[in-house]
Formats: C-alpha cells, structure tokens, sequence
C-alpha cells in the first residue's frame, strides 16, 4: 500500500505519523507524494508504525522498473 493511502484509509495525519517515526512533517509529506526517498531507519519506521501495511517497495515505486538488468540473467 502506498504510504499516502495509508494516511488516508487510517485517517492518520501526516504530522502525527512523522512524531511517531522521528521526522518532520515535510519529510512525510515530501514521500507519501513520492517526491524524496526515505533513508534506511525512516523506511523501517514507517513499515513498523503501518503495521507492515506499507512496505519498503511501496516507498520505491519505480526502484523494479529501472533497476539495470542483473549480470547473469537469462534472457527469456
């Protein structure tokens, strides 16, 4: 689930859930609009106060679709 869906389906506001994983607002703001990419313990917060209902992939949308191709993959 994406972290601005959470937000709004717990009707948890934005400030209230950077209070409970130690950053500022507008840091949650900035990623639940997918404009910054939270850092390693933020993203670990976030799944833990979520519950695990938004996981480190749903903070990096896009991190599958441009990762570069492994060295040994095999071509299907």
């Amino acid at each position: 689930m994406k972290l601005l869906d959470w937000l709004r389906t717990t009707n948890t506001a934005g400030y209230e859930l950077a209070r409970r994983v130690g950053c500022s607002p507008a840091t949650i703001s900035r990623v639940s609009r997918g404009l910054t990419r939270p850092e390693g313990d933020l993203v670990t917060a976030i799944a833990r106060e979520t519950g695990g209902a938004v996981l480190p992939n749903d903070l990096f949308p896009d991190a599958v679709a441009h990762a570069p191709p492994a060295e040994n993959a095999v071509a299907a």
